[in-house]
């Protein structure tokens, strides 16, 4: 024990003795060398958000298409650090169109001197809102796979069964498990968390891809448990075939995602591709462009057992998304719901086989339902006054709203005799 506690000791000494000199050489030599360079071309560093797969790359990928769009600024060179990442194939990937330092103890420097450096002029940050709607609709995209590369893609698919002229998606569930199990992360058992649903949910849907004659494939780094055996179009590839080069290869190439509140979700859209939220909350979030779609979870009063309607779920002010930063981290944590007295149910099967049915019409053009069209706007609404009003943003999925159109309480009924007037 007396050995652990000076090891411990140690550990914690060495660890304080290096952040001293880390800002030591920071104040001392760093910051007067960039103030220096300054008059003649401006450098910018910052850090990428690499642990989790979500940040690592909207976060990087909103950075460059604002600077294809708006304009990279003149004599500017953009560095950023990074170690130990979420996903090794993304990082190669930026590697080829940023200036990218993998190095340990540059990083851990940076950690270091955080709250001195996030101060600095010449810090890039990578904050996001989530809300680049217009970016993920119009913006290009920049991530691109070598000719190797898409020889060694191919190849795994035919690994599994696809062939070149097959398609299919992937489908995905929030668990607590990555948390738990991944390196770095520091916890020692799964917490979980509202935005955790279960895959069998999802299965109904997977079924359906395959009666269209597609591929699902069961998509995630770290899974709680294996599927049973649901035919060879139903594919178990997070257990299976599971590897980092695959995680990106997949979600760029698939007809479309059908996800859950978690990082993998905003692959497909920084290749410009097509992604379904299923389980979606908090309800002040929204999906990424036009080519992403959401069923959002239920919120069900404890006191008796009533789920709320949207309209509901307005007047509690949970549709708002807050600018500052630590208001909206307080908000969107799931004590803000208990403290409504309020839970939360798993969307069902069917609302799931809905977002996969309304992703098929997104992807290959199908017209919507004019009705549906009326309660999307409608949903669209709540977001009035934020940062998600836009008429770029997600949109909640259109057969799910003729199905489920009870969900929307007082507003059904004024939109009801809204058409009786029209008529």
């Amino acid at each position: 024990m007396k050995e652990v506690l000076e090891n411990s000791m140690v550990r914690m000494l060495a660890a304080k003795g290096y952040c001293l000199i880390s800002y030591i050489l920071f104040l001392g030599f760093v910051v007067p060398a960039i103030a220096l360079i300054e008059p003649f071309w401006r450098i910018r560093i910052g850090v990428l958000k690499e642990d989790r797969i979500a940040h690592l790359a909207m976060n990087t990928d909103n950075f460059i298409r604002r600077l294809k769009l708006y304009g990279k600024p003149s004599r500017t060179t953009y560095y950023f650090l990074c170690w130990q990442p979420a996903n090794r194939q993304l990082v190669i990937m930026w590697k080829r169109v940023l200036n990218i330092l993998e190095n340990r103890w540059l990083r851990r420097a940076s950690l270091c001197v955080m709250p001195a450096f996030r101060k600095m002029w010449f810090f890039q940050s990578l904050d996001s809102l989530e809300t680049e709607h217009y970016e993920y609709s119009f913006g290009e995209v920049t991530l691109s796979f070598t000719p190797e590369e898409e020889a060694r893609g191919k190849a795994a698919l035919a690994e599994m069964g696809i062939g070149p002229d097959d398609w299919f998606i992937c489908f995905h569930n929030r668990t607590a498990d990555y948390m738990a199990k991944r390196t770095g992360m520091g916890r020692q058992s799964p917490e979980p968390s509202f935005r955790d649903c279960s895959i069998d949910n999802y299965l109904p849907a997977a079924q359906w891809i395959a009666a269209q004659g597609g591929y699902a494939l069961r998509f995630g780094s770290i899974v709680e448990k294996s599927l049973p055996d649901l035919g060879p179009r139903i594919i178990d590839y997070a257990s299976k075939y599971r590897n980092d080069f695959m995680d990106i290869y997949l979600l760029a190439k698939c007809r479309f995602f059908l996800g859950s509140t978690s990082g993998p979700v905003i692959i497909p859209p920084i290749f410009n591709g097509f992604a379904g939220e299923g389980n979606h909350c908090p309800y002040e979030s929204a999906g990424l462009g036009l080519r992403t779609l959401m069923v959002p979870k239920y919120l069900r009063r404890i006191s008796d057992g009533k789920v709320l309607t949207f309209p509901e779920v307005f007047d509690l002010g949970l549709f708002k998304l807050h600018n500052d930063f630590t208001l909206r981290q307080r908000t969107s944590q799931g004590a803000v719901h208990e403290a409504l007295g309020l839970d939360w149910i798993e969307n069902d099967p069917d609302d799931l086989v809905d977002l996969c049915k309304s992703l098929m019409d997104l992807v290959t053009g199908v017209p919507i339902d004019p009705m549906a069209v009326q309660l999307q706007n409608i949903y669209a609404r709540y977001y009035q006054g934020g940062p998600h009003a836009s008429p770029y943003a997600g949109r909640i999925a259109h057969h799910y709203v003729l199905r489920r159109r009870d969900m929307f309480g007082r507003d059904l009924a004024l939109l009801k005799q809204e058409m009786t007037v029209k008529s």
